[in-house]
């Protein structure tokens, strides 16, 4: 028992809450991602669109620059198609079947639908779990609206979050590593594998669940003579070899051969393909900063805007929230904003008492994802100015989604070890969090309708 007298910590853990969490969230992503009209959710849709039916039927990209059917290049001058993104992969072929099946074509609503299949998976996978700690998770996601708004529209960045939550869950569950099977280690590689074909910036979302890993294998005191000497280390990396080496390795090769650079083939394309002003080489508009003589600090220390309007970090953080259309529809109202702060800083008050009352430091889950995720949210950070800077000049919250984890700890992570009192306010405010978050959706729903 949890706690003595009433608590929400039974509600939020009881099944048939759980379910209905799921249920209603589902069916508002499933009522954006239907209803909305195709050019209205984001401006990169088509090209993400373009990706998956090209990948229909086919398991390779084509050669670089190609100009087969299918293979769109947009302003910037590159397909997705090149990528080297393993969703497209599994969503074209998806959809392929889909076709041989019923005998009609599939559009951007189908490959939406599978947007919204992910994610019901995604809160079902994280609300199946026993740790409370990772249940609170399912529940922070929620509370940020531009997450399930995410899963509503075609692109990579849901697909690489739900691989960053599976790959965190499956080490962070509570089964003891010296019990993990053969099946443990290769469900990791394959998880590792789908890792290292997402987009780029979400790489970083490896870090915790290894270094949560290696922790466990220092506190078993354990090493290349008990765990790693089996077969489970061969099973491990086959696994990761298998689903990464076709698009990390191979694909390359192809292209490039054994010693070229396929970045510098990839930035000769761009080149060559993209319109004036977003060319690599002669960079304009808010392209490659850098070029255009802008520093660094520039963009970190927001003191010489390419737009004197436009503040990066402001709507960087906003849209981590709640950014809709075309990243420029910010539906919240300033006291929306105003109040997810003022919880989202009592939510760490209270973690900090908690940590205060009680030694956390025992559970290594929370020690290690919590106190790494603060640098891997710093990096994070540095790397979206970096992005900023060198490419686009763009501020989307979703950039900083590899740090999802770590936030959620810091929010949530001690829920399990919070007093009754404290456990209830937390909660209280996490519910808070979810009806602005509700609001705010249907805020975009009108919005995007209108």
């Amino acid at each position: 028992m949890l706690d003595s007298y009433f608590s929400l910590r039974k509600l939020i853990t009881s099944h048939f809450f759980q379910k209905t969490v799921i249920l209603l969230s589902s069916l508002s992503v499933f009522c954006l991602a239907w209803s909305v009209p195709f050019h209205q959710m984001h401006a990169d849709e088509p090209t993400h669109l373009s990706a998956c039916l090209y990948f229909g039927g086919r398991f390779f990209p084509p050669n670089l620059g190609s100009d087969e059917p299918g293979v769109s290049y947009g302003a910037y001058g590159l397909s997705r198609v090149f990528y080297q993104e393993f969703v497209y992969i599994i969503y074209g072929n998806i959809g392929k079947l889909w076709e041989l099946l019923t005998g009609t074509k599939t559009n951007y609503l189908f490959y939406r639908i599978l947007q919204v299949i992910l994610w019901s998976t995604t809160l079902g996978v994280i609300f199946r779990q026993k740790d409370i700690k990772l249940i609170a998770i399912g529940y922070v996601l929620i509370c940020i609206p531009q997450i399930p708004y995410l899963y509503a529209y075609i692109n990579s960045d849901a697909w690489a979050l739900s691989i960053n939550l599976f790959l965190f869950i499956w080490v962070a569950r509570p089964k003891p590593i010296e019990q993990w099977s053969i099946t443990d280690w290769v469900i990791l590689g394959i998880l590792t594998g789908f890792l290292l074909t997402v987009k780029k910036n979400f790489l970083i979302g490896g870090v915790i669940p290894y270094a949560l890993l290696l922790g466990h294998l220092l506190h078993l005191r354990v090493g290349s003579t008990t765990i790693l000497s089996k077969p489970f280390l061969l099973a491990w990396c086959t696994s990761i070899f298998i689903i990464a080496a076709p698009l990390k390795i191979f694909y390359p090769i192809t292209q490039v051969g054994l010693f070229g650079n396929f970045d510098v083939a990839i930035a000769k394309v761009k080149d060559e393909r993209a319109l004036p002003g977003f060319k690599p080489s002669t960079p304009g508009f808010f392209v490659n900063l850098r070029k255009q003589g802008y520093q660094y600090t520039d963009i970190f220390l927001d003191k010489k805007r390419p737009y004197p309007q436009f503040s990066w970090q402001e709507i960087m953080v906003k849209s981590f929230w709640a950014a809709f259309g075309k990243q420029t529809t910010l539906t919240p109202p300033t006291w929306v904003y105003s109040t997810i702060k003022n919880c989202s800083i009592a939510l760490l008050m209270l973690t900090g008492l908690t940590l205060l009352e009680i030694k956390l430091w025992q559970d290594n889950v929370f020690l290690i994802g919590a106190f790494i995720g603060i640098f891997v949210l710093i990096i994070n950070w540095l790397l979206a100015i970096y992005y900023a800077w060198t490419i686009d000049y763009q501020a989307q919250g979703r950039y900083l989604f590899p740090s999802v984890i770590p936030i959620a700890l810091w929010l949530t992570g001690t829920l399990a070890k919070d007093n009754p009192l404290i456990a209830n306010i937390r909660i209280l405010l996490l519910l808070i969090m979810g009806c602005l978050s509700s609001f705010s959706l249907l805020m975009a729903f009108f919005a995007l309708h209108g």
